[in-house]
Order: C-alpha cells, then structure tokens, then sequence
C-alpha cells in the first residue's frame, strides 16, 4: 500500500508476478484500486490505524464487487474484525469473477502496517479449502518480510 494525492481510500499495486496460463487478473503493477474488495485490500483496511480505516469507510458510497452484489457498509466493517482477528483476508469474485484470494498483513515488531502480501487464482485451482494453508505459509512469508523491513532500516 502505498500513500498517493487518490485518497485513504485505494491502494496501489507495488508488485504482482504474472502467471504463465492464459487466466489474467486486474492487478497490474501501480494500478490504482479500492480498498473495499478484494482479500489483498481488506487486509490492508483491516490493519490501517483506526482514523484512517474509518475515513475510507465514511468514502464508500454505492459500490459493487465484481459479482454484482453492493458492498454492505455494515458488513464489511464486520469483516475487517474477522480479519483481524484470524490474521487473514478471503474472498471469492469480489475484483474478478471466478477468482479465490487470501491475503495476510506484513507487519512491523511493533504490529504497524508495512504491506499486504496476498495470493489469488481461479476457484478451481484456488479452492477455499486450501485457504487456511496457504494463509499459514503467507503468513510465515509476510513474518519474514517484516523482519527483513527492519534490519534494513
């Protein structure tokens, strides 16, 4: 996630590393997106310090996911406590339709918000049944990477 003059409320693309089948995603590196849908942006929204986390909320307005449903004001704040309370994010065809992902926080040792690092593909490759591993291994991952952040800084 990155700061930009677009608001608290989007998140911007820092990374993404293509598949080699044909399925594409709508995440493409510095693609500015929203921070109501979608795993890799609840995450981030879930762990933003609260000021800020409730200034996108009040900016929602009327939106819809990918699948057509309106995104719930009320529970999608119920989702962020959920997340934040199991350490992980997931949906299914909230960005693109026909699409799992699971996203964890990458946090400092102080448990500040540094990124989000999230996986996502084709329900049929993706099944939620595999979610809880793979958001084990991304949270080992994202462990790793926060305290990497740290010891270069």
């Amino acid at each position: 996630m990155s700061s930009s003059d677009s608001g608290a409320d989007t998140r911007t693309i820092c990374q993404s590393t293509e598949s080699r089948r044909t399925l594409q995603l709508s995440f493409q590196r510095g693609r500015v997106m929203p921070l109501w849908g979608g795993a890799s942006a609840k995450v981030l929204l879930a762990y933003l310090e609260p000021q800020m986390q409730a200034q996108a909320l009040e900016q929602l307005g009327d939106q819809r996911y990918a699948d057509g449903k309106r995104v719930d004001p009320q529970a999608l704040r119920q989702q962020l406590d959920t997340i934040c309370i199991q350490g992980y994010a997931c949906t299914d065809s909230e960005v693109d339709p026909g699409v799992h992902a699971v996203a964890v926080p990458v946090l400092d040792s102080r448990g500040r918000l540094l990124a989000g690092l999230s996986i996502a593909g084709p329900s049929e490759r993706l099944p939620i049944a595999h979610i809880p591993a793979l958001a084990a291994q991304l949270r080992d991952a994202a462990r790793q990477i926060g305290e990497q952040a740290e010891l270069s800084n």
